[in-house]
């Protein structure tokens, strides 16, 4: 189950083992492999998706596109969360679970 809106900010995501990318120079296609379901992004997304590796949290990923685009902090982390929740939704991300000490979970 994703978080809720509030405390998406220190979440982190990864592509999901049901999900397969391929990049493009104008953007990505991404297939839910079980559900043979297709999803175009676009650049900014793209850019979004290979930024949540598993490693950073969202707000960590919108630092890192607010300065690329010199865009507030705040429109990318709303625009950022609004992805994720969607591509979450199809299965294409899956939520990283964290231990308190920060790291992965064991699975």
């Amino acid at each position: 189950m994703i978080p809720e809106v509030d405390s998406l900010n220190q979440s982190v995501f990864r592509l999901s083992d049901r999900a397969y990318i391929e990049r493009f120079i104008d953007g990505a296609l991404v297939v839910n492999l079980e559900e043979n379901r297709l999803i175009e992004l676009n650049p900014t997304a793209d850019e979004v998706l290979s930024l949540t590796d598993g490693k950073r949290t969202l707000e960590e990923v919108a630092v890192d596109v607010a300065q690329t685009h010199e865009i507030p902090l705040e429109d990318a982390l709303e625009d950022i969360k609004d992805l994720c929740r969607q591509l979450h939704s199809w299965k294409i991300l899956e939520e990283v679970p964290i231990r308190s000490n920060g790291s992965e979970k064991e699975r």
